[in-house]
């Protein structure tokens, strides 16, 4: 399968055709600098990179893209304890989260570089799990 790290703007329409949504261009645009950024970007920061690169899209625009994007499964909204606001991850492979907690800035960590053990109570079936790492860079 492809990088989504390299998805071209028809493969970004392809993929929202497919999740049932309509591909007006600001949903591909929007759509597109999530997939293609692994910088787990806010709602005002992809907001500072529409008025960049998409003059003239609302915030009322952004905002609605990326949580129909992320109801739809298309990427992911997430919540980290240094902030307030939603981060968007195009990144939906198994991994886990690195927090540097002098920048603020967020990190992947591939899944199969944790090892867990998780004893459920019997009956429970794991859906999905979270992790967040916290620490300073060190260099």
């Amino acid at each position: 399968m492809k990088s989504r790290l390299n998805l071209t703007l028809r493969e970004v329409e392809a993929l929202l055709k497919e999740h049932g949504v309509q591909a007006s261009a600001q949903r591909i645009a929007v759509c597109h600098y999530v997939l293609t950024t692994n910088t787990h970007p806010t709602v005002d920061d992809v907001k500072a990179w529409a008025d960049e690169n998409f003059p003239k899209m609302s915030l009322a625009t952004v905002y609605n893209t990326l949580n129909l994007l992320a109801g739809v499964g298309v990427i992911k909204a997430l919540k980290f304890p240094h902030s307030d606001k939603a981060h968007f991850d195009g990144d939906l492979s198994n991994h886990f989260h690195f927090l540097d907690e002098d920048t603020g800035k967020i990190y992947d960590i591939p899944g199969e570089s944790l090892k867990y053990q998780l004893d459920l109570p019997e009956g429970f079936e794991l859906s999905e799990m979270e992790f967040l790492a916290k620490g300073k860079f060190q260099g």
